[in-house]
């Protein structure tokens, strides 16, 4: 038997080939923090945090998000396929905007969503109001697809 003689373009397709097909480094460094907050309220379920990662789901575990401090543990994979739609969800409206507040985030007790994004080059933080009249409609689903995921989380 011969050895196989490849030419420099052959070994050059395969190369590519090869390196053409790995994910997108900056895919994996993406993430969503989310959460919602709520100021007069006692108990576990007043502030809730995660972070959604392209192939795992975190929860804070001290619950002091405003104080600037994070501590996460990681979820089972059964929690992450309940939250993985909400990173690819994030409403693209939000990619061009300023960090800044949505509504009055819980003036009148109504609560707060919490979203941090980062997209592999920049960090991305909004409060949103959870009253829906104090918000652009197209936050309106999303705000819902959050909430309705850390009910099904907290189940």
């Amino acid at each position: 038997m011969k050895p196989i003689n490849l030419s420099k373009v052959h070994i050059i397709i395969m190369i590519l080939i090869i390196f053409g097909c790995t994910k997108n480094k900056e895919d994996d460094k993406r993430y969503l923090i989310f959460g919602h907050s709520y100021g007069k309220c006692t108990g576990k379920i007043c502030l809730e945090i995660f972070k959604l990662t392209p192939d795992q789901l975190y929860e804070d575990v001290d619950d002091n998000f405003f104080n600037g401090n994070l501590r996460f543990t990681l979820l089972p994979q059964t929690k992450f396929d309940l939250a993985a739609y909400l990173l690819n969800a994030y409403p693209k409206e939000l990619t061009d905007e300023l960090n800044k507040s949505y509504g009055c985030p819980d003036c009148h007790d109504q609560g707060t969503i919490i979203l941090q994004y980062y997209d592999g080059n920049r960090l991305k933080s909004f409060l949103v109001d959870q009253d829906k009249t104090a918000i652009p409609n197209y936050l309106h689903g999303y705000v819902d697809s959050i909430n309705e995921t850390i009910r099904l989380l907290n189940l």
